[in-house]
Order: structure tokens, then C-alpha cells, then sequence
């Protein structure tokens, strides 16, 4: 019987394939077939299957017509790692690969019956295989803020394979911008235009995203990116994963307004206006101290040091205020840093406004009980992205407020001690000594004419910070109507705790019994009853010997000196001891506290690296001071 030749031969184009169609024989026995493969060569016999099943439907899902037909795919192969892989039949020589998209091949068949023998070939038929593959999604991708140029590096690596894993020519990248990363679909925007895939050994690729904008000075900003692969013929992949970058908000708040401060007995309230910028979360409150009503940043390279400054450090120069009027002395000691002491969220804040005439406000109950010092508080707001107003740790003023306050003082001074009664030609002289404190003002002169006679106001004596000097006091002192900080010192000087009275309003040859008390700027005053009295005999014999101090050693927790002496404190006969000190030997000394009712004081008020001198003298009952111990000195390193 002969062999029909195959008759309506067709090319359907796919990728990396080509279907070939021909019309069905009628006889049942010439569904075999050969088909020959040429690429501008000779024709070579390319299928290894040459038996058809009946095709209704072909590679790009379309019915076939006429319907069923006979038909064979040419379909390119690939090894493991996604490489064409070349392939080799039994009986034709010589290996073969394809087809490769982008190149044009030409078939013929022919038909065979069940003895392998073959009809006359078809016609010839050519086709292109076309890339219909989309790149392969681009994966592990970064987004990497810079906070210094408000931009974002998107970086991923290159695309190299298709949707399938087969070798892949992508030509670029499209990067999309997006406000959300839920939904590829969203509203994005492309960033810039078609990133090249590069042709060296270039792993990875970016773009640097700096679109204005991107940075909320109001809140932290996330933003979101995907990237997509193009191949040479256009085949665009899917969107890669949405991946996200935060700029954070870098904007600072406004500096805090209005800061102002108010002292009560055992508090001091710090009020504030609550910021009206954005993004607002709390307010910090931070406190260090003042020193004549200015608080003063410690300088710590300047190798000077000042001895009565328990921070250790002071401006050395002539400390200048805010206001560019000097202060009333130099140097000024320094305030320390500013200590975290509270916090208050900005809700809370508007709160207490709203039910305090527009002001926040904060109450520092930590304040020490009965300090007679100045505090400096600084409000700083803080937003939400944690940036913090103003600068740190030494403010800018203004436009920052640094506030000043104290303790509305109920306390008085402790009682003068005097040293010494010395007849003069128709006068007393009376030497007194006082435990130092920084808000003393004057020293009041009590005097009696007899030992348990009703003591009068003699006179008195202010307390000037140097280069001042105190003024005799015609009239009790009188407090002003409000104590500001400042006439308030940081620190206890030796100016404030001796001080010389001439009492001229004395008979000649008459005795008299006299008390010193103390006044501080509020107008508080030693008890009389509290001081101790002397009479004019009270030093006609010679003192009785002193203390003997046994040791000065330094101690920690807090950094001190330690001063221990031989007697030991018997209350039936002795009032105390005083402790004296000098960064000389020959003097001057000055007393250090109150009577002591120890035989051992801490000296805090040393600074680190300075020599100090102690003397100890026993105050007995009588009111009778005995001699001054020999020096003894030590430096706490």
C-alpha cells in the first residue's frame, strides 16, 4: 500500500519550543513519523518519539482545525543548574540542542508506516521560537535609610534566570515606591527610569532613593519598595516583595516656653506652656544648682579648682551671666550637670494647664529638707522619635529657660559662737564665729547685765560676699519682702562664719553677758535661748588645753575627709567640739558646722587634690572654749 505523503504541515510558535501540526492520516497504520530539523545546514532527524495521539488542542490552547491532527513538539532541554542541555539520538551522529528563542528553524516530515518505511517528505516549514518566560522574581532585597541625606539605598541582586529557572536575558530593573506594603496593586510610584543589568561580574545593583519628602518632621517615616525584572523581550516579572525602610523623625522639638518656678515649705513647683509643635510626647524636668542666681556649667579643663566647690570644678575666668552683667564675685562655682529628676506626658501636661491658667507644672518634693541653697531646673520636651529640645548637657539660653528657685526657708541659722571679749576704752570687742550657710545674712549682738538677766538687741553685723564688706547694723535686720537667688550662694564660704562687733554703748567697769545669733535673708533667726553666752571674764584665765586630733584620713561614699580627735563627748560637762579648717597652717581658720557631738566629723565640702588643715577646740557648758588643737592636715586624692 503506498504511503500517503503528510499533507497541511503548520508551525506553532511557543517557548524554547515549536509545535508542528499536520493533518491525520485516514489509515490507522501511518501514524508514525519522522521529522527533520535544519538551521540554515542540513536537514537531521530530531524526534525521538515518532508515534502522534490525536491533538485537539495545541500549545497555545487554541483548537486545532482540522481536528484531531497528528503532531510533534521540538522543546529545548536543561540541565540542573537551568543551561541548555545538547542532546544526541541512536543512529544520527553528532548532538543537538534548541530551540533556542530568537532563531529560525525549518522542518519537514515525513510519514512511516509499521516496517519504518517512510513517504516522501512534507513541505518545509520555518518558525522562530519567541521568549514568553518572565524573569525571575527579584529576591532578597534591602532598604537601607541614611540619615545624613535624608535618602534610602535600594539594593538587591541581579536577575540571571527565568520563572522557570532557565538562563535568562533580563536587560534592566523598574524600582516602585510605595506608601503602604500590603498589595503590589496600591498606588506606587517608579523611581527613576530602567536600571541596566550590568555585563561585568557585578553581583549586586542599586538605586538611591532621595525624592523630596521622605523624611516626616513630624513622625518617623516608613516607606516601601518592589522591584521587577525586564528581559530582552520585554517579559516583565512579578513584583518582588514589598521591602521597608524607616527614616526616623530627626527634627527636634521647640524649645519649652515660659518656664518659671515658685518654692513652698517642702517643695518647689516648676511650671511651663506645653508645647503647640508636633508629634509632642512628654516633657523632661532636670535639675542641677545655682549660684548667686545662675547656674553655671562646670568647665572641666581648666586645671584650676576651686576648694569649696563639692563638684570639684569651676569656671576659673570671670563667669559672665546670660544677661552680660558680671556676677557678684569670681569665680562662680559651678552647678554640676542637670539630673533627670521627673517626667511628664505631654497629655498630662495639657491637663494640668488647663486647670492652672495655661502653665504645666511639676512638683520636686526631692528637694532636701530645710536647704538653704538655690536649684536650677531646665524643661526639655521630647517628641515621639525620642528627639529631645534644646541642646545637652549645657542648654542654650535662650532660647532655653533655665530657672533658679529655693525652698520658701523657715529654717534659722545655728547660733554664733564668740571667741573672744576684749575690753576696749569704753567699748567690748566681740569675736564670733558661725557655722557657715549659704543664705546667712547678718549676726545679731544680744547683751545682759547679769548672768540670768533678760538679754537686749546690742547690734549686728551683715554678711557681704567679697569684695563687699558687712555693715554694722543699726536696727535688727529685716528681711525683704521676697529672697531671690540671687544673693544666694552655691557653696558655704568663710566669710560667712566670723566676724568682729564693737559694742560702745558699755559702762566702764561693768560686766556684761553676751549671745550671737544668726539671721538668714528671710529674716529667720537663732533662738536666743539656743545661744551661748559669755560674760566678759569669760577669758581672764588662761584656756584649758584642747583636743588632741589622732588622724585625718580620706573616706568614700561620699568623698570626704575624716577628722578624729582623743576626747570623747561626755554631755554632763561638755556642749561639743568645734572643728576649724585652713588650706594653710598659720591660718586663717574658719569653723566648719555646729557644735559636734562626736569625737569624729566628715569633712564633705573638700575638693580632691587640695591640702587641708584641722584644728579642734572643746566647747564646755559654761560656754568656756579651750585652746585650739595643734594643726593636722591630710589631701584626699
Amino acid at each position: 500500500t503506498p504511503i500517503p505523503a503528510p499533507s497541511n504541515l503548520r508551525v506553532v510558535i511557543g517557548d524554547s519550543k515549536l509545535q508542528l501540526l499536520w493533518n491525520k492520516p485516514t489509515d490507522e497504520r501511518f501514524r508514525a513519523f519522522n521529522v527533520y530539523r535544519a538551521t540554515g545546514g542540513p536537514f537531521r532527524k530530531v524526534n525521538e518519539t515518532d508515534i502522534s495521539a490525536d491533538i485537539t488542542i495545541d500549545l497555545d490552547s487554541n483548537s486545532v482545525a482540522p481536528s484531531p491532527a497528528n503532531g510533534f513538539t521540538d522543546y529545548e532541554r536543561w540541565d540542573s543548574i537551568g543551561h541548555p542541555q545538547a542532546r544526541s539520538l541512536i543512529g544520527v551522529p553528532g548532538t543537538f540542542s534548541g530551540p533556542t528563542n530568537g532563531t529560525s528553524y525549518s522542518y519537514k516530515i515525513t510519514i512511516k508506516d509499521i516496517l519504518g518505511n517512510e513517504s516522501a517528505y512534507s513541505s518545509t516549514v520555518s518558525g522562530i521560537p519567541i521568549d514568553k518566560t518572565p524573569p525571575a522574581t527579584p529576591m532578597d532585597i534591602t532598604v537601607a535609610p541614611s540619615e545624613s541625606t535624608s535618602s534610602f539605598e535600594i539594593r538587591w541582586p541581579k536577575i540571571t534566570h527565568d520563572a522557570l529557572g532557565h538562563d535568562e536575558n533580563v536587560t534592566g530593573y523598574r524600582v516602585y515606591h510605595y506608601a503602604s506594603g500590603t498589595n503590589p496593586a496600591d498606588a506606587n510610584t517608579p523611581l527613576g527610569g530602567v536600571v541596566a543589568q550590568p555585563a561585568d561580574s557585578t553581583i549586586f545593583l542599586k538605586v538611591i532613593d532621595h525624592s523630596a519628602g521622605l523624611r516626616n518632621p513630624c513622625k518617623d517615616s516608613t516607606h516601601w519598595y518592589r522591584v521587577v525584572a525586564i528581559d530582552n523581550n520585554a517579559n516583565i516579572s512579578q513584583r518582588s516583595v514589598a521591602v521597608s525602610g524607616v527614616l526616623r523623625d530627626t527634627t527636634k522639638p521647640e524649645p519649652v516656653r515660659n518656664t518659671i518656678a515658685k518654692g513652698f515649705d517642702d517643695y518647689i513647683k516648676v511650671q511651663w506652656k506645653p508645647n503647640s509643635d508636633c508629634n509632642i510626647d512628654q516633657y523632661l524636668i532636670y535639675r542641677a544648682l545655682c549660684d548667686f542666681g545662675d547656674w553655671i556649667p562646670c568647665d572641666t579643663t581648666s586645671k584650676e579648682r576651686n576648694p569649696n566647690n563639692p563638684a570639684g570644678s569651676a569656671f576659673s575666668n570671670n563667669a559672665v551671666k546670660p544677661d552680660g552683667k558680671k556676677g557678684p564675685r569670681t569665680p562662680k562655682d559651678c552647678g554640676g550637670p542637670f539630673a533627670l529628676i521627673g517626667v511628664l506626658s505631654h497629655h498630662d501636661a495639657r491637663e494640668r494647664a488647663s486647670s492652672n491658667g495655661g502653665l504645666a507644672y511639676y512638683d520636686d518634693h526631692t528637694v532636701p529638707s530645710a536647704s538653704p541653697i538655690c536649684y536650677a531646673y531646665l524643661v526639655k520636651a521630647q517628641d515621639l522619635s525620642q528627639n529631645i529640645s534644646g541642646t545637652f548637657p549645657v542648654p542654650t539660653e535662650p532660647p532655653e529657660i533655665v530657672v533658679c528657685e529655693r525652698l520658701r526657708d523657715k529654717t534659722p541659722p545655728p547660733a554664733g559662737i564668740i571667741a573672744g571679749l576684749f575690753s576696749r576704752d569704753s567699748a567690748i570687742k566681740i569675736d564670733f564665729i558661725g557655722q557657715p550657710v549659704q543664705d546667712i545674712a547678718a549676726y545679731h549682738i544680744y547683751r545682759a547685765d547679769s548672768v540670768n538677766g533678760t538679754y537686749h538687741w546690742a547690734g549686728g553685723l551683715t554678711i557681704e560676699p567679697p569684695p563687699l564688706v558687712g555693715h554694722i547694723l543699726t536696727s535688727p535686720y529685716h528681711a525683704p519682702p521676697s529672697v531671690g537667688c540671687d544673693s544666694i550662694p552655691l557653696v558655704s564660704n568663710p566669710y560667712m562664719s566670723a566676724g568682729t562687733f564693737v559694742d560702745k554703748k558699755v559702762e566702764r567697769k561693768k560686766i556684761y553677758w553676751y549671745k550671737v545669733t544668726g539671721v538668714d535673708r528671710n529674716g529667720n533667726e537663732t533662738p536666743i535661748d539656743s545661744a551661748v553666752q559669755m560674760s566678759t571674764f569669760t577669758f581672764a584665765s588662761n584656756r584649758e588645753a584642747p583636743p588632741n586630733i589622732s588622724s585625718v584620713a580620706s573616706t568614700e561614699g561620699p568623698c570626704a575627709l575624716r577628722v578624729t580627735w582623743s576626747l570623747t563627748y561626755d554631755s554632763t560637762t561638755t556642749m561639743g567640739y568645734v572643728v576649724f579648717r585652713s588650706t594653710d597652717a598659720d591660718g586663717p581658720y574658719f569653723q566648719l558646722e555646729s557644735v559636734v557631738k562626736d569625737n569624729t566629723f566628715d569633712d564633705t565640702s573638700v575638693a580632691r587634690g587640695t591640702n587641708y588643715y584641722y584644728r579642734v577646740a572643746l566647747l564646755k557648758r559654761d560656754g568656756a572654749l579651750t585652746q585650739l588643737s595643734v594643726p593636722k592636715n591630710a589631701t584626699h586624692p
